[in-house]
């Protein structure tokens, strides 16, 4: 393998942590995401019965009569043995895990916002619901969320009627088709309240661009944040693309320097959580989101994709991005939007703008994967495409 050959594989393989410049245009067939594997399916061991309507006084019931559907329904629990990853990799485990009863749940709509509480069984639901969208918030009980979806502030900012969303980073907000998903992510949430968008992310950009102190950060960031809701992050890959860029002369020991890689992505997650730090010391209320990359080894009919499963191996992409995702601490409370997972079983293909940023499908599928992320329910059509119910069923832990 020459030495441009292989520049080109491990320059692939890291933008598989995270995209970093701006690529040719590609696209694609489009493919609905909504076909994707429903990784969230009511807890195992739970009572059954679909009877119609809602509990008399859900707070003291036992065991849940699920609405007719189209309904909303949350299930809430404590993770006692801490094996909650994300939304895609937790879920309550019988005889494990407790489910938790009387946590009031709040239903934000177009109309207002209605309340119930979980019964003893850990259920709580609202429904049948009409065409909309909606968002489901439970107010924890004290402790770490475990599956890394508890928005806190975003259901207040509701309740305020103005939501503020501000996105920063690398490429993946700003290149691609347009509108790029913060704007559509706006566009989900737009009938619940008035959605201010501020996109400042930067193609090409760091961890280390916007680290407190950095220009970046105190002249681009830092301004918006003092009445930001929600703060969107999409950074990690051209940290990696530097350091390979670097150590050129190491190409031909692919999996020594794979090795270093790993260090770098601890390196990553370490300026992340400072990052963080510092836009909590502004503004101590807003909802961080952390959002991961697809699986970019998914992408079988890219050529460079084929040649880095080819020559590196897509379990390597795999594990680089497995060790970002579970390097981000529990007790940090950011929350994740899992698009690791979120892709498998899809055609990434088509959800590619080029090798690295995403087309008009590809989206769609990452403002659903945050709206879900935050506690976003959508039945019949969308504000922004498609018509397949997104969010009906949520699973919420608390680890203590």
């Amino acid at each position: 393998m020459n030495g441009t050959l292989k520049t080109l594989l491990m320059m692939a393989m890291i933008a598989s942590l995270v995209a970093c410049g701006d690529e040719g245009a590609g696209g694609g067939a489009q493919v609905d995401p909504n076909n994707a594997p429903n990784n969230n399916p009511e807890p195992e061991g739970e009572p059954e019965g679909e009877p119609e309507g809602e509990p008399e006084d859900p707070g003291a019931c036992e065991q849940l009569e699920v609405p007719e559907s189209p309904r909303a329904l949350a299930v809430i629990y404590t993770d006692k043995n801490a094996t909650d990853v994300s939304t895609y990799l937790s879920g309550f485990e019988g005889g494990r895990d407790e489910l938790l009863g009387q946590v009031p749940v709040s239903l934000f709509s177009a109309d207002g916002e209605r309340e119930t509480s979980t019964c003893a069984d850990g259920r709580a639901a609202f429904g049948p619901l009409e065409d909309g969208v909606y968002l489901l918030s439970p107010q924890m009980p004290p402790g770490h969320c475990g599956t890394k979806n508890c928005a806190r502030r975003l259901p207040e900012a509701i309740r305020e009627g103005k939501v503020k969303i501000v996105t920063f980073g690398d490429s993946i907000p700003v290149v691609g088709d347009a509108p790029f998903f913060p704007e559509r992510l706006a566009q989900l949430l737009s009938p619940l309240a008035e959605v201010e968008d501020k996109n400042v992310a930067i193609g090409g950009t760091t961890s280390e661009t916007w680290l407190p102190g950095a220009g970046t950060f105190e002249r681009r960031l830092a301004p918006e944040l003092a009445d930001a809701d929600v703060v969107m992050i999409s950074l990690g890959g051209n940290d990696v693309l530097g350091f390979v860029q670097a150590n050129v002369a190491n190409l031909g020991n692919i999996d020594a320097l794979v090795e270093d890689v790993y260090v770098v992505v601890e390196q990553i997650v370490e300026n992340l959580l400072t990052i963080a730090d510092a836009i909590r010391a502004i503004n101590p209320d807003a909802d961080l989101v952390y959002c991961l990359y697809p699986d970019y080894s998914l992408a079988v009919n890219n050529q460079m994709w084929s040649l880095v499963n080819q020559f590196v191996g897509a379990d390597i992409v795999h594990d680089v991005l497995v060790t970002a995702r579970d390097s981000l601490p529990l007790e940090e409370d950011i929350i994740l939007v899992d698009v690791f997972d979120a892709s498998q079983g899809l055609p990434l293909d088509d959800y590619l703008f080029d090798s690295l940023h995403f087309n008009d499908l590809g989206q769609n599928f990452y403002a659903q994967e945050i709206f879900k992320a935050l506690g976003g329910v959508l039945v019949g059509p969308s504000p922004i495409d498609g018509d397949t119910p997104l969010g009906l069923d949520q699973q919420f832990s608390v680890s203590p």
